[in-house]
């Protein structure tokens, strides 16, 4: 029989057809619902310059790696004991590449340990964790590796947090507007919300934002018609949510905020003291050690009289700061304390200079801050004054 080109037409039109119908059958098979008691998750990773150090699983909460993995991903030279070995071969990875894995189908209110593993022991990759496509926990990378407990369970449906009082920890005058960053956890836009603040535990203020259009995992800034009034001294900002697009908030453990916001007194202007030939040098301290001191700032915070020195130190070393604590008083202290990564971060430093938001910077005087000979690699470096993170162990990368 002769085929006609009638027929041979309605073969490619079926042809065609089938073709379209096994796509969409393995289309879904690769994105198949998860059972009632299941939710979806996903992995996405960032990596830096050297993305073949990384190798990550997830595990049952409890499990070392390598024991019961749900998944794993990354460059499986590394595998389990690559921390820090600097053994690594090439693969997994690419290099400032950003990868997801997944989607998994994990039991419902379960928990489960993502953990990390970096042949090199700098960290540098970043985990999201997403749960049915919202990301709910997010991990930076550290030293060896690092190990991190998520519970498979997606969000509430309205759950909003304020996360910023928007207001420099010193006020130089006391009248301020009461602005405040209120967070969206929930699954649903946030299209109303009411909050309440109180300073140092005053009258309460209530306001509603009726117009706000904050979506799932973004922030907005909302600004009370009546402004923050301080008093001269510590001041304690205390912020809450009181209800979500007209109901209750489902998460209330995230509702409350507070600050601490100091009233004081300017900078005064002492450039018309240093035009004389009278000048007065006192000495405050002939015991820290200064040595070699390149430049010194105050702490946005004035009544702490707290004054910081950045002494230039060694290429090899680095450089450090000493802190003085009420700097020129007899109840004066002071600290020493040098980041673990200052041969980098702060290779012989030329200066120190802090903002409002009560972070500082630092300038290197050192064309490579790699110290191996190569091509530029050096440029400031910013820094967080506070105790529990400045000049404290954090993996292996410094505090910076």
């Amino acid at each position: 029989m002769k085929t006609t080109r009638k027929h041979v037409k309605w073969q490619q039109i079926l042809s065609r057809v089938l073709v379209l119908f096994l796509a969409g059958m393995m289309s879904t098979f690769a994105s198949a619902q998860c059972d009632a008691d299941e939710v979806e998750v996903e992995l996405t990773i960032s990596t830096d310059d050297w993305g073949y150090e990384v190798y990550w699983e997830v595990v049952p909460e409890g499990n070392n790696c390598g024991d019961g993995t749900v998944a794993s991903g990354g460059n499986t030279a590394v595998g389990c004991n690559g921390g820090g070995a600097q053994d690594q071969a090439p693969g997994g990875y690419g290099n400032n590449d950003e990868i997801v894995e997944g989607p998994w189908c994990l039991v419902e209110g379960e928990s489960y340990t993502l953990i990390y593993v970096d042949d090199y022991g700098d960290g540098g990759a970043d985990f999201s964790v997403n749960i049915e496509n919202f990301p709910l926990y997010n991990y930076t990378g550290t030293g060896d590796g690092n190990s991190w407990t998520f519970v498979a369970q997606g969000p509430s449906e309205r759950d909003a947090a304020v996360t910023n009082v928007v207001s420099y920890g010193y006020a130089t005058v006391s009248v301020t507007p009461a602005i405040f960053e209120v967070t969206n956890y929930g699954s649903t836009t946030i299209t109303s919300v009411s909050l309440h603040y109180n300073v140092g535990g005053a009258q309460q203020v209530t306001e509603s934002f009726e117009s706000v259009n904050i979506l799932p995992f973004e922030s907005e800034l909302v600004t009370f018609d009546d402004n923050l009034n301080l008093s001269y001294g510590s001041n304690i900002v205390e912020v809450n949510i009181e209800s979500v697009n007209g109901q209750n908030d489902e998460n209330p453990s995230n509702d409350f905020f507070e600050k601490e916001l100091i009233l004081g007194n300017p900078i005064p202007n002492l450039v018309d003291g240093y035009l004389n030939t009278d000048v007065s040098i006192s000495v405050i301290n002939d015991g820290a050690n200064v040595d070699t001191p390149r430049d010194l700032d105050f702490h946005p915070t004035l009544t702490n009289f707290e004054l910081w020195i950045i002494n230039k130190g060694t290429e090899n070393s680095g450089g450090s700061t000493i802190r003085f604590e009420n700097a020129g008083f007899p109840n004066q202290t002071y600290e020493e304390e040098q980041d673990g990564n200052a041969w980098h971060f702060m290779s012989l430093p030329t200066a120190i200079a802090f903002g409002e938001n009560e972070n500082f910077g630092t300038s290197p005087g050192v064309y490579d801050a790699n110290h191996d000979g190569g091509q530029p690699f050096t440029g400031p470096s910013l820094w967080s004054s506070v105790d529990e993170i400045y000049a404290e162990p954090s993996g292996g990368n410094g505090s910076h």
